[in-house]
């Protein structure tokens, strides 16, 4: 089966999975003769609320983020009282979509206006493990409660106003067991795609595979948050688990827009929109933390905001994607397939939320959307590995023939000095970044006291020393002087291993020298990814400069320096 006809057939899962259970808060809601909501500021007395009829409304709409109190009524139908067993169920807790607000006043009214009020601050509510909803216990409902109000104090999110009921379970009741199971699937699915991007960033740590896991990690929270999993670990106050849900959504906003820039070929995405997403990515977490986390008088507004500072992130995801696939790139592909169930959701989700009175979050939809997406870029990367070996190898058919054409040193095995600044160029493109001067110490001591061809085999034992391997190339410069190239993790803890080997393979191999043969060397790393303007001559230049530190300090050692621009005096030295 080709990928193109497996993905198809996991969206058509996945979407079949989405709508297979309703997403209504399903455990036991009691039904009442009827609900309204009326808005309040925090100053005015509840009762001249409930005493003023022009003020409520008993549509089902109007509901308004605008008051600092929203006052819910519901008016309960005969025989809901609180004795057991006695007419229609009766009610026993309050239950919410979860959202931020300041505290939450359960008020049981009777017939005769006798009152009785319990008030939950926002951490000392129930959350609920079956959804996104939290619960508040009522006080006693008696024979002759006739309605019950639910007083919430500066609500910021307008689910919170309109997904609620009264419940007949004392600590509430949530989704149906399916749709929990669903998306704790969903967080299963996104789980396996978390821990092979850490490996694939251990075998190859690129940058994408980093907004990848940023991504993936932002998912998996949404998604535990949503199902009420998190919830089961009850070590998270609901303050808290409502502003990781903010942050996460910005945060997954952001990884898309920055894996997307450093996924697709180099040279597939125009400038001007590489820019603007750099911009927007930490622009849209920035505000995001701002609204929600120090900015109380933005609540009116607040997740409007929110989902509004989306909508540059998803034109510029589409801009870049339809961009990049003009520009020939065959990697955007799989984002396009990946992307369009989650853009289509989220451009309704933002609609709903600007421009519908009640709006929905379609929190299945989106998640298995998410999931896909997760599952769609895994293979993406998988890909892009498959690719990055075909032109690792391809590479290294090239360096073996320009090896053969360079030729070797005859006495050292290793390559010779002719041809590596024409190289230099294609040696930086391949990854190798670490260049390294090595100079045997002394060495003219050696040729006086023993002899030439004394000296000659410390210098074959040096080449077998310092041999290549797949991230190593070694060339013999002249004399008793040695040039490394080098690339990947590491690179200057190996040079400096392989210098180290050169006194110990020289004991070896040539017997009855009057000393150890110990060597010194200057290493130059460039900064790892970065296609500096620079020229072999120059860094060359830098590292003899280097090599002549270690002798002048006393040689038998390495003086190395990591740049980190150049030319200039940005740089860290060090001394081994």
């Amino acid at each position: 089966m080709n990928r193109g006809r497996f993905l198809a057939i996991l969206a058509a899962v996945l979407a079949a999975l989405a709508g297979l259970w309703p997403v209504t808060a399903a455990g036991h809601p009691v039904a009442v003769a009827q609900t309204c909501h009326a808005g309040a500021a925090i100053a005015e007395d509840w009762r001249a609320v409930t005493a003023d009829p022009a003020r409520w409304r008993c549509d089902g709409a109007g509901y308004s983020l605008k008051p600092e109190v929203t006052l819910i009524r519901y008016d309960l139908q005969r025989g809901q009282s609180g004795q057991s067993g006695q007419g229609a169920a009766h009610p026993r807790s309050f239950v919410a979509h979860y959202g931020k607000f300041a505290a939450i006043t359960l008020i049981v009214l009777d017939r005769n206006g006798t009152a009785r009020l319990r008030t939950y601050p926002m951490d000392a509510v129930h959350r609920i493990n079956a959804g996104p909803f939290f619960s508040a216990r009522l006080p006693q409902v008696g024979p002759r409660t006739v309605a019950i109000y639910a007083m919430i104090e500066r609500p910021w999110i307008s689910h919170t106003l309109t997904q609620h009921h009264l419940d007949d379970e004392p600590l509430g009741s949530g989704w149906p067991i399916g749709v929990v199971s669903l998306l704790a699937m969903i967080c299963g699915i996104v789980l396996v795609p978390l821990l092979l991007n850490a490996a694939f960033y251990w075998a190859l740590p690129a940058r994408y595979v980093l907004w990848h896991l940023l991504m993936v990690a932002s998912t998996l929270v949404q998604a535990a948050i949503l199902s009420g999993l998190i919830a089961q670990l009850g070590v998270v106050p609901l303050s808290v688990e409502v502003a990781l849900s903010d942050l996460s959504f910005a945060t997954l906003a952001a990884g898309a827009l920055m894996f997307l820039r450093a996924f697709v070929e180099p040279g597939t995405l125009r400038p001007w929109l590489s820019r603007a997403m750099l911009i927007q990515a930490p622009l849209a977490v920035v505000v995001v933390a701002v609204v929600t986390l120090l900015l109380p008088a933005a609540r009116p507004i607040g997740i409007l905001v929110v989902h509004l500072v989306m909508l540059p992130g998803v034109l510029l995801l589409l801009a870049a994607m339809f961009d990049a696939r003009r520009q020939g790139s065959r990697l955007v592909l799989f984002q396009i397939i990946g992307w369009t169930p989650v853009l289509l959701v989220s451009i309704w989700r933002i609609g709903s939320f600007a421009f519908s009175a009640v709006p929905s979050e379609a929190p299945v939809a989106f998640h298995a959307a998410l999931a896909f997406e997760v599952l769609v870029t895994a293979v993406a990367i998988i890909s892009r590995f498959a690719i990055l070996r075909r032109e690792r190898d391809q590479a290294r058919d090239r360096f073996e023939q320009l090896e053969d054409e360079a030729g070797q040193d005859p006495l050292t095995g290793l390559l010779n000095r002719r041809g590596i600044e024409a190289r230099f160029d294609e040696l930086r493109a391949a990854g190798f970044d670490t260049m390294a001067v090595i100079d045997l110490d002394h060495f003219k001591t050696v040729n006086d006291a023993r002899g030439h061809a004394v000296g000659d085999s410390v210098l074959a034992a040096t080449g077998l020393a310092l041999r290549d391997d797949a991230d190593l190339i070694a060339w013999r410069l002249g004399g008793e002087e040695f040039l490394l190239m080098l690339r990947g993790r590491n690179a200057a803890a190996r040079a400096e291993a392989r210098r180290q080997a050169i006194t110990t393979r020289v004991a070896a191999l040539v017997p009855g020298l009057p000393g150890l043969v110990t060597a010194s060397m200057g290493l130059v790393e460039l900064p790892r990814g970065a296609m500096l303007a620079t020229t072999y001559a120059e860094i060359y230049a830098r590292a003899d400069h280097l090599l002549y530190e270690a002798k002048h300090a006393g040689r038998n050692r390495t003086v190395a320096e990591k740049l980190t621009v150049f030319p200039g005096k940005d740089r860290r030295r060090k001394v081994a």
